[in-house]
């Protein structure tokens, strides 16, 4: 059944909320606008913020969703850890379109509050507070991606999921 859950978490991660919105909306591609990346920042340059709080929220909500399914289908935290991370693969390197994916900052987030409820929250503010400093979105998620793995010893947080942020 894992193997099944985890090939499921790759295929919905690989569904790109960027592309679904941007033609929702009627917006050019954002593989081939801006910065070329079909993820929500992207759609906030091309499309406004509406388009890319959907997009977020999309991105999101889909690591959240196959955390609550594998739960629901009596995963252990590794598998549900095994899945998240299968969620963020697909977001990053979709099957779908060509393995150029998003950056990964919303599914990885979604899983993390989905996984450890405060380590997502204390992910938000950092990311907030670096915001406010900083113009450069992708430089500012990868200082909060590297030094995510400090929160785990603050909030005790279970080795598969510090295995999640290792390898995200």
């Amino acid at each position: 059944m894992l193997p099944i859950l985890i090939i499921a978490g790759y295929l919905i991660g690989s569904l790109s909320s960027a592309i679904l919105v941007c033609k929702a909306f009627d917006l050019p591609d954002p593989r081939t606008q801006g910065s070329n990346n079909p993820g929500a920042t992207n759609v906030l340059r091309i499309g406004g913020k509406k388009a890319a709080a959907i997009t977020l929220i999309g991105d999101g909500l889909r690591a959240l969703f196959l955390y609550l399914i594998a739960r629901y289908l009596g995963a252990d935290l590794l598998a549900m850890t095994l899945i998240v991370f299968a969620s963020f693969l697909g977001h990053v390197y979709p099957i779908f379109f060509g393995f150029k994916g998003g950056k990964g900052v919303a599914t990885f987030l979604g899983g993390l509050f989905a996984l450890n409820y405060f380590s997502g929250i204390k992910f938000c503010a950092d990311l907030g507070f670096c915001c406010q400093s900083a113009k450069n979105f992708f430089a500012i998620c990868i200082n909060r991606y590297s030094t995510n793995p400090c929160n785990f010893f603050t909030f005790q947080v279970p080795k598969t999921l510090m295995l999640l942020m290792l390898l995200s």
